[in-house]
């Protein structure tokens, strides 16, 4: 493969060297292919709780909603009460009307 010229300072690689160098270069590919894959997983694992967890807060938020008396206060008071759930992230919740416009905010 690598032949030895007249005058050349270049050393052939030793059986050894290229071994080392091709099981250096397979375990790092097999460690890179393994990060991506692990990091996909953790984030569709992450995806899925903030999911949940913002189904859990809306639907809660449209119960004591639907039970208030309906008016911007009753509707602020309820974004509020929900925006700051115990043992759980800061979430926030902005509510619009069917214009656009912002009715209430609350959270971080």
């Amino acid at each position: 493969m690598f032949s030895k010229t007249v005058g050349s300072t270049r050393k052939d690689w030793s059986l050894t060297r290229r071994m080392a160098v091709i099981f250096a270069v397979a375990n790092g590919l097999v460690l890179l292919v393994y990060t991506i894959v692990l990091a996909g997983e953790v984030m569709s694992i992450l995806r899925s709780d903030v999911k949940s967890f913002m189904d859990h807060e809306l639907t809660e938020l449209s119960i004591e909603i639907a039970e208030s008396d309906g008016s911007l206060a009753a509707i602020r008071a309820c974004v509020e009460d929900v925006a700051q759930p115990t043992g759980e992230p800061d979430c926030g919740l902005r509510i619009r009307d069917a214009a656009g416009n912002v009715i209430a905010e609350g959270g971080e």
